[in-house]
């Protein structure tokens, strides 16, 4: 905030050398924390659980984050997911830690992820290796 430069982002805890303008970001849009539920949307459950339900027509149904995380993720498009794939220093495994959503699972891209993973883990040993040669 109040900068007069445009810094470049973190993003998987690590500089991305990208400017938040030079990102093809997705989006976000059905993300919710929280989601109204009508009444004749509801489960027998959800009814005896919000008795006040019958008589608003439903329920403010609140989902804890790594739900509405998982949620989101199966409900977005494959071009929306492949955005958050794409990004810079993009990591599985803290994806997961912080949205409980892994990305490995059911699916070839998951299996190219994770090829690319080895490969830069390979990179970065060889790096490792030459500056101590």
């Amino acid at each position: 905030m109040f900068c007069s430069i445009e810094p470049t982002l973190i993003i998987f805890d690590k500089p991305s050398n990208k400017k938040w303008d030079e990102i093809d970001h997705p989006h976000f849009n059905e993300f919710y924390l929280t989601q109204w539920i009508e009444w004749t949307d509801m489960t027998a459950i959800e009814k005896k659980d919000n008795p006040k339900a019958e008589f608003t027509e439903g329920y403010l149904k609140k989902f804890e984050y790594k739900e509405a995380w998982k949620t989101f993720w199966q409900k977005t498009d494959e071009k929306n997911k492949a955005k958050f794939l794409a990004l810079p220093n993009f990591d599985s495994v803290l994806f997961e830690q912080i949205t409980g959503v892994n990305v490995k699972e059911n699916s070839k891209k998951a299996e190219l992820l994770a090829k690319a993973d080895e490969l830069l883990e390979n990179a970065r040993e060889l790096q490792e290796q030459a500056k101590n040669l």
